[in-house]
Order: C-alpha cells, then sequence, then structure tokens
C-alpha cells in the first residue's frame, strides 16, 4: 500500500489546488477552521499544524474540547536566550521542556489526539535522537517526533539515521528536498536528499502516518508525481 501524501492548507483555494494535485489530504494551517470545507471538497483532514510551541507558548487546551480527534503538529521547543546562559539554564529548559510535553501529552491523551514535535536544525532539539529522547521521557501515548527531511540531512542524521532512531515515536513527515543548501520542494533537488530512500525506510518500518510535501501550491502536482514514481 503506498504511503499517502498530504499538503498544507491555508486558504480555501488551496483546497482546488490541492485535490487538483492528486494530494491524499490536507494538513490545515493554523486550526481547524478549513475543516468543514475540506469535509465538502472530500479532502481528508490528516493533521493540523499549530504555531504554540513548548515550553513556553502551547496554552491548553490546543484545540476546543468538541475537536474531533486529530493529530496535531507543533513546531520546534523554543529556547530563549536567557535558557543557554549556563548549564543550570540549559537543565532547567529541558526540564521544563519535558514538563510542558508531559502536560501536552496528558491532554492529548485526555481527547484522544495524538500531537507531533518537530526538531529543527536552527532549534535548541538539533536533532532527531536528542528530542526523541525527551519524548519518550515524557511517557505519554499520544506523543510523537515529527520528521523534516531537510532538517535531517542538515542536522547530519540523515535520513535512514533520523527514521532508524524515532521509529518507535514517528507520527508524521515532512518531504522537503535540497538545493545548493536551499529548502525546495520535492523532486526540486538536485541528489543532495534521497526522497526514494525515504519512502523505502518508512514501508520497512511500517510506518502508519502520512508524507507531507512542501512547496508551493503550483509545485504541489509535480513533487506528488516524484514521489509517487519513486515510491518502492
Amino acid at each position: 500500500m503506498s504511503i499517502p501524501l498530504c499538503v498544507a492548507i491555508g486558504c480555501e483555494p488551496d483546497i482546488a489546488a490541492a485535490l487538483a494535485a492528486g494530494a491524499d489530504g490536507a494538513v490545515l494551517e493554523g486550526g481547524l477552521s478549513l475543516a468543514p470545507a475540506c469535509a465538502r471538497a472530500g479532502l481528508p483532514v490528516v493533521a493540523v499544524r499549530l504555531a504554540g510551541t513548548v515550553p513556553h507558548e502551547a496554552a491548553l487546551p490546543l484545540l476546543p474540547p468538541t475537536s474531533p480527534p486529530t493529530l496535531i503538529l507543533l513546531p520546534p521547543p523554543r529556547v530563549r536566550p536567557d535558557d543557554t546562559r549556563s548549564i543550570e539554564r540549559v537543565k532547567a529548559f529541558r526540564l521544563a521542556t519535558l514538563a510542558a510535553l508531559r502536560a501536552v501529552g496528558e491532554w492529548a491523551d485526555d481527547h484522544g489526539h495524538a500531537v507531533a514535535i518537530a526538531s529543527g536544525m536552527d532549534s535548541f532539539f538539533e536533532g532527531a535522537l536528542e528530542l526523541a529522547e525527551v519524548i519518550r521521557a515524557a511517557r505519554q501515548p499520544s506523543l510523537r517526533y515529527t520528521l523534516n527531511t531537510f532538517d535531517a540531512e542538515a542536522s547530519l542524521d540523515t535520513i535512514s539515521g533520523a527514521t532508524d532512531m524515532t521509529a518507535d515515536v514517528l507520527g508524521h513527515v515532512v518531504a522537503e528536498d535540497a538545493h545548493d543548501g536551499q529548502r525546495v520542494a520535492p523532486g526540486r533537488g538536485h541528489g543532495e536528499i534521497d526522497l526514494a530512500r525515504l519512502l523505502e525506510e518508512l514501508k520497512l518500518l511500517s510506518y502508519r502516518g502520512a508524507v507531507e510535501v512542501a512547496g508551493r501550491p503550483e509545485e504541489w502536482a509535480a513533487s506528488i508525481e516524484f514521489l509517487r514514481r519513486v515510491q518502492p
């Protein structure tokens, strides 16, 4: 079975673009406001991406209490300058992140949601392994990891390394390509990121989530065609 390919939807015209590109689903940017329009168009909602992060900005509840169970995507934990001025402050930041993740996980467990947190090349938890260990330490079944292929390569995790290190907590994947060190849509790179290997690894790991196809709406069709062509 092929891995579903989804795109990020930020406004109603994006829904038509996603359908025209052949996307299997949508990641809603900013909340659930576009969920009814996606339902009318027959475009399944895969996840909701929120701006609030942990430990300082993830005010609970992340979604209204009546929201249907869904996957919630959060950006990397945001570190403030004061958090890194000493070893003691770094330890305090790690503990605060762990406490915040536990609170988010408890809320998600209670409401049937799952929450996937990203790492990033310019964040405190730059690599996949470090953030995945914090997610595991939180011991909340609802907490997952979001793998971004560009960030994984930039952090020197590599796709194979990142998928292996996070397989047990992997909840979402964002496929980005690279060209001269810059982020580009899948299929527009020059072989810097092996996205065919990514899809092979995900199948070997029995990954049950979706792959989000990065890029602008006008790039979606070509990127989706590329990823379907290279799927094993």
